[in-house]
């Protein structure tokens, strides 16, 4: 085949319900009209593919690249996850969620600019693509398990720790519309519900791995301004990411303070390990990094502490322990959810348990452990959110009715909020 240059050409269509694959071409043209992750997944689903509900088989589960993706291009380190999302409002509309760290080099270097997988499998099983070899395996064990364990047990049965997988938590595999899936850095695809549209197809993860080189035309021309850019990043780069984030102070208000004594004490703590990191092809390392060192969730890392992710799981609900923000973080990642949409639904169903509106979860108020159960019983079951959701009527209703102005005033819409935060949050 002709080099494409930038492009692999070619994608990888995976039928689950089959448990067949098959590879085609695409010609120049088609990356001409359709340029980068969000134009193949654009032309796959938005233009030549016929809607469907979110948890049909029929629906497709795009992963899609673009053309810099795996050459030394900085910022281009995303993966563009597609599908009929099952979020509200919106459900049913084809979106897009994307997703950082090295799966989707990783995927071009198989030799792919595009997975596409739809069907349903007749019980949980995980993918691996290594360039022509794909393989579909038994994931019934590790069905329930968090993304945590699922990476390593996944990585350890392959014999390979340098694949690199993306992977659901139990709130996909229970269709919770709001669950995220997660690469091995704790990045999540957040905001979309594919979490939720991967579970439905009984797919627990996808690994890859591979070895082919992403071609470039000029290589000389390209590397000298893969140089300037990067050269023009670094010199306006700003100095802090606090400095960045200032731009948010408005948003945090009076917890602003509260917030960035939090992130310093996070920095001082002897129980994490903190850190920034760059991204993928990034020169800047500008992504806040946690390790916790201690207590149940020794060994787990995330990647995303900042200001925004510290208001939600820390003023936003009532916790001031930096350690206990880190906690719930990776708690909440490893189940499926953002730090963003866990502290909105957390202070949500928080607001609506005080107020008497419903009793179904206790969770107290400043209290980590109990909102890591509240997590784990809403990742297990689907009634949970679902009664979240649909009390919000009631709860409008009732505040109108006592005049009651206090209860989630900032959250009276969960998805509106979630969209809200999530958007003003995203790097």
């Amino acid at each position: 085949m002709k080099k494409m240059y930038g492009w692999m050409g070619k994608i990888l269509r995976i039928d689950l319900t089959k448990k067949e694959f098959e590879t085609e071409p695409v010609s120049k043209e088609n990356y001409k009209k359709w340029i980068g992750g969000w134009g193949l997944n654009a032309g796959t689903l938005g233009m030549d593919f016929e809607k469907t509900e979110p948890f049909d088989p029929e629906n497709l589960l795009c992963f899609s690249t673009g053309p810099l993706t795996g050459s030394f291009a900085p910022l281009v380190g995303r993966t563009v996850i597609s599908s009929f999302t099952p979020f509200s409002p919106g459900r049913g509309e084809y979106k897009n969620a994307h997703i950082g760290g090295a799966f989707g080099p990783m995927m071009k270097y198989a030799g792919f600019d595009q997975i596409i997988i739809k069907g349903r499998a007749d019980k949980p099983v995980y993918i691996f693509v290594e360039e022509d070899n794909i393989e579909f395996h038994d994931a019934s064990d590790i069905w329930g398990k968090g993304a945590r364990e699922t990476g390593i047990k996944i990585r350890d049965r392959l014999g390979d720790l340098d694949i690199k997988l993306l992977a659901i938590g139990p709130s996909g595999e229970n269709f919770l519309e709001f669950a995220s899936i997660i690469n091995g850095t704790g990045s999540l695809a957040d905001g979309m519900g594919m979490g939720a549209v991967m579970g439905s197809k009984n797919l627990k993860a996808i690994g890859v791995k591979g070895s082919n080189p992403v071609d470039i035309a000029h290589p000389k021309e390209f590397m000298d301004l893969c140089w300037k850019v990067r050269k023009k990043i670094m010199d306006n780069a700003p100095k802090t990411s606090l400095e960045h984030e200032k731009i948010l102070e408005e948003r945090f208000g009076e917890h602003l303070d509260e917030v960035i004594k939090i992130h310093h004490e996070m920095k001082k703590s002897k129980q994490l390990y903190f850190r920034y990191k760059a991204g993928w092809a990034c020169p800047l390392k500008c992504e806040p990094y946690v390790y916790i060192k201690e207590g149940r969730y020794r060994g787990f890392s995330c990647q995303g502490h900042n200001l925004s992710d510290i208001f939600s799981l820390g003023p936003n609900i009532g916790i001031k322990n930096p350690n206990h923000v880190a906690m719930l973080a990776v708690a909440a990642n490893d189940l499926g959810f953002s730090s963003p949409v866990a502290g909105i639904i957390l202070a949500l169903a928080l607001d609506a348990f005080e107020k008497g509106y419903f009793e179904e979860a206790a969770i107290n108020r400043g209290d980590a452990e109990s909102y890591i159960k509240f997590m784990e019983v809403m990742a297990a079951k689907k009634e949970l959110p679902e009664i979240l959701t649909n009390r919000l009527a009631d709860i409008k209703k009732a505040k109108e009715e006592s005049g009651d102005n206090d209860i989630s005033s900032h959250h009276d819409y969960i998805s509106k909020y979630v969209f809200d935060i999530a958007g003003c949050c995203a790097n």
